[in-house]
């Protein structure tokens, strides 16, 4: 299991992101949950992405032409970017166990604030906002902030809903 850091809500691996409860996550709103490990993706995932998804503009797959431009080199995908966010929250423990199924409810705001080039580092700071309870489902608000190790403006920043449907 991956290793987060970050205040009193960060996960170690003495208490797996899985396994993350509810009366855990209750205690966490408002506080940062934890911060990924620096991560990269190389040319290959990108360009892989890029064809599965149809995102294969040149600025992502050609590193020659995309060397002249104003980022000297290809970069990632947002979306790509965001297609992570699933395994991040896991990782920093913003989760619920089984048997609650997790279900994508929908995003209340995302800012693409800049580029990450091709194999630079990445790690994402993952906030817990604010949770819901409702009959049969638990949503977590959650502030997702993707981060390059040279700025303090993040490459994104997203306000994620996620949605666990409790068993019966």
């Amino acid at each position: 299991m991956m290793r987060v850091t970050g205040g009193p809500c960060a996960t170690t691996t003495a208490m797996p992101a899985l396994a993350a409860s509810l009366a855990r996550l209750r205690g966490c709103v408002g506080a940062q949950i934890g911060v990924t490990q620096w991560e990269s993706f190389n040319q290959a995932e990108v360009s892989a992405y890029g064809a599965m998804t149809g995102e294969d503009l040149w600025i992502h797959v050609d590193p020659v032409r995309a060397a002249s431009s104003r980022f000297g080199s290809t970069i990632v995908q947002a979306s790509l970017l965001m297609a992570r966010f699933g395994s991040w929250i896991q990782s920093c423990g913003a989760w619920l166990p089984e048997p609650a199924v997790p279900v994508n409810y929908g995003y209340d705001r995302v800012r693409i604030l800049g580029a990450l080039p091709v194999g630079e580092r990445v790690r994402t700071r993952v906030v817990l906002r604010q949770l819901t309870e409702t009959t049969g489902a638990v949503r977590l608000h959650l502030l997702l902030e993707v981060q390059r190790p040279d700025t303090d403006r993040p490459v994104i920043s997203a306000e994620w809903i996620v949605m666990f449907l409790l068993p019966a």
